[in-house]
């Protein structure tokens, strides 16, 4: 097989293979170098791939378990261990196996080779449950004041979306074709909850927030 000769290839490549997994991929809602895959758990958490591009040919990847899909860049904010780059997660048998792949000490794969992204995709395979079941991480997340606030919002916008396309369509439920696309019911659901929470209604708090409630109405309905 030829080499992959961007970084855009390489996540072409891997959302069917990260389908079968059982994560979902949802496309950005702006142009960014970092991709997210998501996988519902139980007590409405998630479970989160983030791939970040770095550097030439290369890439950082992070597991994350969180109640929000918006990325938390603050470390104090969140439990400790919510947020683990895959290589941090290996024993150092598993170091020689899939050193071939990338490097542990930067923690960045390499996606030129099929075989490297083939030792990527068996590395999320083999570590995701070892990530899960580090101790009291679960408990830590559903404990956390600042995820739980954003899950309350997202609820909140669930609700409102609901609301709006009910009067706008007059359906109670909104059809797939309605909430599987991100569209402006979402922006508009996103602007009420704030504002009936009280919150900052900047573009970027909407946006984020219509974003999020977005992914996860689709990544938890039945």
């Amino acid at each position: 097989m030829s080499k992959l000769k961007s970084f855009n290839d390489f996540i072409s490549i891997i959302v069917p293979e990260l389908t079968i997994l059982g994560y979902r991929y949802f496309e950005p809602s702006i142009t960014t170098p970092s991709q997210f895959f998501y996988k519902p758990l139980p007590e409405g958490n998630l479970l989160g791939l983030g791939i970040f591009s770095s550097g030439i040919n290369k890439y950082v990847a992070n597991f994350f378990v969180s109640k929000t899909t918006i990325w938390i860049p603050s470390a104090d904010q969140i439990p400790e261990k919510s947020v683990c780059g895959l290589f941090q997660l290996m024993s150092e048998t598993e170091l020689f196996f899939f050193a071939p792949a990338g490097d542990s000490l930067l923690q960045q794969w390499k996606y030129q080779e099929q075989e490297n992204v083939n030792l990527f995709l068996t590395a999320v395979n083999t570590l995701e449950g070892k990530f899960l079941n580090q101790n009291g991480l679960i408990e830590a997340v559903n404990k956390n004041p600042l995820l739980n606030d954003m899950k309350h919002y997202v609820l909140i916008t669930h609700k409102n979306f609901e609301k709006i396309t009910s009067r706008v369509f007059g359906i109670l439920k909104p059809k797939k074709d309605v909430s599987s696309n991100f569209s402006k019911f979402w922006i508009m659901a996103a602007n009420a909850t704030l504002k009936e929470e009280r919150a900052i209604q900047n573009e970027n708090n909407v946006k984020n927030l219509a974003f999020d409630a977005f992914i996860q109405y689709n990544l938890f309905q039945k």
